[in-house]
Parts: structure tokens; sequence; C-alpha cells
């Protein structure tokens, strides 16, 4: 189990961090923390609540192929709770037969 601690830190970009204790992380070390914890359960499902949130591009896309990799290797089935930015509305529709 240490062993996949160490392993999921490292992938999660986190190596040297291992000894901190947890409020002296930073928010987005904090979140990839919870992250690894969440994927080394021993449970066939995750349930994620915007798990990527507050993460910078670079951590963002190390946590994503983390959780991926992890998932197809354990037969994890991980569901996400993902919002997007609101979408700027749709401009009005023709009425139909006007061209």
């Amino acid at each position: 189990a240490k062993r996949a601690g160490m392993e999921a830190l490292r992938c999660l970009g986190l190596q040297g961090e291992e000894k901190k204790r947890a409020k002296s992380l930073s928010g987005g070390m904090a979140r990839r923390v919870a992250i690894a914890r969440a994927m080394l359960q021993d449970a066939d499902i995750v349930f994620m609540d915007e798990p990527f949130k507050g993460l910078d591009k670079e951590n963002r896309e190390k946590a994503i192929g983390f959780v991926k990799q992890y998932a197809k290797a354990f037969s994890k089935s991980i569901f996400m709770l993902l919002t997007m930015p609101p979408l700027k509305p749709p401009g009005r529709c023709p009425k139909a037969g006007a061209s």
C-alpha cells in the first residue's frame, strides 16, 4: 500500500512532499492528494465531485492521466461531477421557412 501511495504521489507531481502535513500543502497540492487517496481506496466504483477544480493546466493534465491510467489498470468505474463554464446564450433562431 505504501508503494502504491508513493507511486501515486509521483504521478501527480508530489514527489518530495510525502512527509508534509496535509494542512501545510497548497490548495492544488491538497487537491491532488485527495485524488490519490480516492483512487487508492479498495473500491470498484469511485465518485468524484469536481476533482480537478483549482488545478493549473499542467497539474490538471497529470491528474486526469493518473485517474484514467489507474482506473484502467485496476478496473475501477469512475463517476465524476464536472461543471462547465456558462455557455453564451444562443442567438435567435430564424422562423421556419424564412431564408
